[in-house]
């Protein structure tokens, strides 16, 4: 029953921002992941997670419209005026685009656990402090970093659109309190593990090229879109993809991230 609950991404763009709400979803994903793992689940178990999360079809829309479309000239991209030059550069980076492709091989060949494999900030409803995640047709057995990463790259490209706003301060402060608390809360859901630190950065590289397609590709973001002064749009959409291109090339550790982030303010 979602009776006044409404999308996230829609309060985050009204500034309504909940780190509680944050830290639901990561306890969520966290206990989902770790309940699923292939290699501490039985041979019966996986082979039911593997055939019942054997989603292909979707897999393969996803690989294409996040890790490859956005990175070539393809008739499904679009990008706000003005952004030429930087996507250009983006697409003309070589080094970029072969750990891009590293990346999609990750996608499409780990078989870890199961995966929502599109938990961004559209997939979740909130009332309040209260969360409930949505939408898990694309929901797979693959790399586990991506449920993390695909929530992560929202909040923070919610933060780059927020960054010029009048209350720039408190929200985007409050922003990158989601981001922690929802880490933190996966952590703790997902148990004392010695994963975690790769989870972390492995989630962060992913994020990196999440928050690329949303500006480059073909599927873009009411946080960025809704800000009507298009000077100020192509401002936070060059930081977003600034930030992005340095969290799949250097991520800092968890505890690096928010002043990480803060240098693009």
């Amino acid at each position: 029953d979602l009776r006044g609950f409404r999308i996230l991404r829609d309060a985050l763009v009204d500034g309504d921002i909940r780190p509680a709400a944050a830290a639901t979803v990561g306890a969520f994903m966290g206990a989902m992941h770790r309940a699923t793992l292939a290699d501490e689940i039985s041979p019966d178990l996986l082979a039911r997670y593997q055939r019942d999360f054997g989603n292909v079809e979707m897999q393969a829309i996803t690989a294409d419209y996040v890790f490859t479309k956005p990175f070539r000239q393809d008739m499904t991209n679009r990008h706000t005026a003005g952004l030429e030059t930087i996507v250009a550069d983006v697409r003309a980076d070589a080094a970029l685009r072969a750990m891009i492709r590293e990346l999609r091989s990750r996608f499409v060949e780990a078989r870890e656990g199961v995966v929502h494999g599109d938990l961004h900030t559209g997939s979740v409803m909130v009332r309040g402090e209260e969360a409930r995640v949505i939408d898990g047709e694309f929901a797979f057995f693959g790399p586990i970093a991506f449920d993390l990463a695909a929530l992560t790259a929202n909040y923070l490209l919610s933060w780059h659109a927020h960054v010029q706003t009048a209350d720039a301060t408190a929200r985007t402060a409050a922003l990158l309190d989601c981001i922690e608390v929802c880490w933190r809360a996966y952590g703790e859901a997902f148990g004392p593990s010695k994963r975690l630190p790769g989870i972390w950065q492995e989630a962060l590289r992913f994020a990196g090229v999440k928050m690329l397609r949303r500006i480059l590709g073909a599927a873009h973001v009411e946080d960025l879109e809704s800000i009507e002064d298009l000077a100020r749009r192509r401002a936070a959409e060059t930081r977003a993809i600034t930030c992005g291109r340095a969290l799949i090339c250097d991520p800092p550790d968890s505890g690096g991230l928010r002043t990480f982030v803060e240098g693009f303010a």
